[in-house]
């Protein structure tokens, strides 16, 4: 198991290192744009919370654990 996650590491770093030999890619915005981060941490925390309402709800659904006396 671990030669193959070093294999798979190694293999992912070269074609990283490779593709951009290969292929002439130029994104469509400036990657270090302030409104591209914003909008990224906007849709990613808003799909954490849609997971995390979606983990609880078996959680909310049973209620408490542990009943007061």
């Amino acid at each position: 198991l671990p030669l193959t996650a070093v294999a798979g590491t190694a293999l992912v770093w070269l074609a990283g290192w490779v593709s951009p030999m290969l292929v002439d890619y130029t994104p469509l915005w400036p990657m270090d744009s302030w409104p591209l981060a914003l909008g990224a941490a906007v849709v990613g925390l808003a799909l954490a919370g849609v997971v995390a309402r979606w983990l609880a709800g078996p959680l909310q659904e049973k209620g408490p654990l542990v009943k007061a006396a």
